[in-house]
């Protein structure tokens, strides 16, 4: 992840649009969106959800993965089905 890619994430998700974002960037929308799409192809997940005029962010995903080796603390998940 550069330095920029974060910029613009934070700008896009201040502003709620790619558009807005880019004029306060002073940026192309076009170079915004191509930023953007690295960084959730880096990342492996979208970001924003694209709405008809604007962005919302994505909800946060759920860890698939159980927990490190080491961790002291039962995941909420592994706890329920030990209880319940």
């Amino acid at each position: 992840m550069e330095r920029k890619q974060l910029e613009y994430f934070l700008a896009i998700a201040a502003h709620g649009s790619f558009t807005s974002a880019a004029g306060s960037l002073h940026v192309s929308q076009p170079s915004l969106s191509y930023a953007i799409r690295g960084l959730e192809k880096e990342i492996g997940a979208p970001l924003f959800r694209r709405l008809g005029r604007g962005v919302a962010l994505t909800p946060p995903e759920k860890p698939s993965s159980p927990r490190p080796a080491g961790s002291s603390r039962p995941s909420p998940d592994s706890t329920r089905r030990r209880n319940g």
